[in-house]
C-alpha cells in the first residue's frame, strides 16, 4: 500500500531489499516517488503494489540470501541486471510524467505508450509528430505522449505488474500472447485488428566487420570454433527470442530433425559472449568492438532520416524470420474518455502516412507497394513467422530449450 509519502511500503525498504540479494553496495536510501493521480492521470491505486510485486517477482530470491552477485554466477548477474533496467524504466518514466504534468496543462490530452526500444526512434522522430498534428487540426487539442522504451520483454514484465500503459507496441505476438496468458485484457484483441495488429515487419540477419573476416554466411555458421556473437538477451529483448526462432527454424529448413537442430543450437549459444537488455544496447557493444557477428533487426542497421547506415556488413541467411510488431491497448488502463484517442492512434499506424514513416526507417511495410522505395533491403529466401511454428506453446519451449538448458 502507498504509505502517503509517495514511497513503497517500509521506509527504506526498497534499499535495504535490493542491497542484500543482489549486493548493491548503496549508501544511502533509494526510494520509488509516485506522482499524484492529478499529473500521472490513469494509473490505479495497485501499480506502487505493482512495482514492488514485480521486483520480487524477478528476483525469485529471499531477503535472508546475502551472497554477492559474483556468487551468484550469471543468473545472479542477469537478476541484478533486470533490477537495474526496471529502476531506470521506473525512475525515468515517473521524472517523464511529472515533467509533461507540468509543461502539458489541463487543456492537453495525454497518451501512455510503453514500446519496444527497436521501434524508439520512428516513434519519437516520426509516428508522435505526425499523430499529434493530426489530433491538433482534426479536435482542437493537443496531444502529449507519455512514452516509456526498453526490450520488449521488459515492457511486457511491467503491464503485467500494473504500470499504467494505455497501449503496448511489442516486437511480437510472443509478448503479446504472454500478456493474455498472465491476465492482462485487451481492448481488441489479435483477430479484431487489421493485419492480426502487426504494423510492419524486418527480418532478424547478422552483421559482420567488413570483408568478413570470420567466413559467416549463414546461421549455420555461428557454431564453429572462434566466432564470438553479440547477441540481445532473450530474457528482456524481443529480438532475443525472435533470433532463438528464426536460427532453429533455418536448421530444420536446412534439413535437421529437432535433436540435431537443438544440439547445434546449444552449439551457437555458447558461442554468445555479450547479451545487453535491448536490441539496440547490443547494436552499441557490437560498434564499439564487442563480437564478430552481431544478430539483430534489419531496421536496427540500415540508414534512417537521423542516422546513417551502420559501417560492417549485412548477411542474409538463407532462412530466416521476421519480426512482426504488434499493438494493442491495454484494457483496465483506458477510460472511457480516452476510447476516441486510442483508437484513432491505433487506428493511424496502418495508414499510408504512418506506413511511410516505417519504411524511411527502415522497416518494411505491410502494404509491398511501399516497400518499392527501398534499395536495399536484402532478399530472404526462405522467410518463416511465427505461424512457422505450431502453437505458443511450441514457440515457448524452443525459446526455454535455449535458455533454461
Amino acid at each position: 500500500m502507498d504509505t502517503g509519502n509517495g514511497c513503497l511500503p517500509g521506509d527504506g525498504a526498497l534499499s535495504r531489499w535490493f542491497r542484500t540479494p543482489v549486493g548493491f553496495p548503496l549508501k544511502t536510501r533509494t526510494f520509488v516517488v509516485i506522482p499524484s493521480h492529478r499529473l500521472v492521470g490513469r494509473i490505479d491505486a495497485e501499480f506502487p503494489i505493482g512495482i514492488w510485486n514485480l521486483l520480487r517477482e524477478e528476483l525469485h530470491m529471499k531477503t535472508a540470501d546475502s551472497r554477492s552477485i559474483e556468487e551468484r554466477g550469471p543468473e545472479g548477474l542477469r537478476k541484478a541486471r533486470i533490477i537495474v533496467s526496471i529502476i531506470i524504466v521506473v525512475i525515468g518514466s515517473v521524472i517523464f510524467w511529472l515533467g509533461k504534468g507540468m509543461v502539458a496543462g489541463p487543456e492537453a490530452k495525454t497518451l501512455t505508450v510503453y514500446c519496444y526500444t527497436g521501434m524508439q526512434e520512428v516513434m519519437e522522430n516520426a509516428i508522435f509528430p505526425v499523430f499529434q498534428e493530426y489530433w491538433k487540426e482534426s479536435h482542437g487539442e493537443r496531444l502529449e505522449f507519455i512514452p516509456t522504451f526498453a526490450g520488449s520483454g521488459t515492457i511486457t514484465t511491467k503491464i503485467v505488474a500494473k504500470f499504467p500503459a494505455e497501449i503496448a507496441v511489442l516486437s511480437s505476438n510472443i509478448d503479446a500472447d504472454q500478456l493474455s496468458s498472465r491476465g492482462v485484457h485487451f481492448i481488441r484483441n489479435r483477430k479484431d485488428l487489421p493485419f492480426q495488429g502487426v504494423i510492419n515487419r524486418t527480418p532478424i540477419v547478422m552483421l559482420v566487420a567488413d570483408g568478413n573476416p570470420k567466413g559467416v554466411h549463414d546461421f549455420m555458421d555461428l557454431g564453429k570454433p572462434g566466432i564470438d556473437i553479440a547477441y540481445p538477451d532473450p530474457h528482456t529483448s524481443g529480438a532475443g527470442q525472435l533470433g532463438i526462432l528464426g536460427i532453429f527454424g533455418s536448421l530444420i529448413h536446412a534439413g535437421a530433425d529437432e535433436s540435431e537442430a537443438y544440439e547445434e543450437l546449444h552449439k551457437i549459444w555458447s558461442n554468445v559472449i555479450e547479451e545487453p537488455a535491448n536490441a539496440r544496447d547490443e547494436r552499441e557493444a557490437f560498434l564499439e568492438g564487442v563480437g564478430d557477428v552481431l544478430i539483430t533487426y534489419e531496421s536496427n542497421l540500415l540508414r534512417n532520416p537521423k542516422r546513417p547506415q551502420i559501417p560492417g556488413e549485412l548477411i542474409y541467411p538463407k532462412t530466416t524470420i521476421f519480426s512482426e510488431p504488434v499493438v494493442r491497448a491495454i484494457r483496465r488502463n483506458v477510460e472511457s474518455g480516452q476510447m476516441d484517442l486510442v483508437d484513432e492512434f491505433i487506428t493511424f499506424l496502418w495508414s499510408d502516412e504512418a506506413q511511410r514513416k516505417f519504411v524511411d526507417y527502415g522497416f518494411r511495410s505491410i502494404n509491398e507497394e511501399l516497400n518499392l522505395t527501398r534499395i536495399d533491403y536484402g532478399n530472404i529466401q526462405q522467410p518463416i513467422d511465427l505461424s512457422t511454428f505450431d502453437s505458443p506453446l511450441e514457440i515457448r519451449g524452443v525459446i526455454e530449450n535455449v535458455i533454461f538448458p
